[in-house]
């Protein structure tokens, strides 16, 4: 039987990725976070202590994509006076705590700002 093809299938080449664990450490506390660093972006996660993995992003980038302003209070009302947000997934999110943010922007100051330059430059 003469088999039909439906699909056309095609690859990129692909781009080269470095994944790096990083951890922060402040007294008994340590904060995980693994960062993927691309040849044009980098991606940062926080690990939880259970080892699950969050996207962390802003509160001010996730009301930009909300467009109406009631469903942005009852966003805000979710998440809490946080600046910083941990995402699992599109509907599961929570604020970073106090220390996690403080953690998270301790790495950006140190190390994640000196990667993305090199991205830049």
């Amino acid at each position: 039987m003469e088999q039909i093809q439906i699909y056309d299938v095609s690859v990129s080449e692909g781009q080269e990725l470095i994944w790096h664990i990083a951890e922060v450490k402040r007294g008994h506390s340590t904060y995980r976070f693994e960062i993927h660093k691309a040849t044009d972006c980098i991606t940062v996660y926080f690990i939880g202590e259970d080892h699950s993995r969050f996207m962390i992003t802003s509160l001010e980038e996730m009301l930009m994509m909300i467009p109406n302003e009631i469903e942005k209070k009852r966003y805000r009302n979710i998440v809490g006076n946080a600046d910083w947000l941990l995402l699992n997934g599109i509907h599961d999110c929570r604020g970073m705590t106090e220390k996690e943010a403080t953690a998270f922007l301790y790495l950006k100051e140190n190390v994640l700002d000196e990667m993305e330059a090199s991205i830049e430059a």
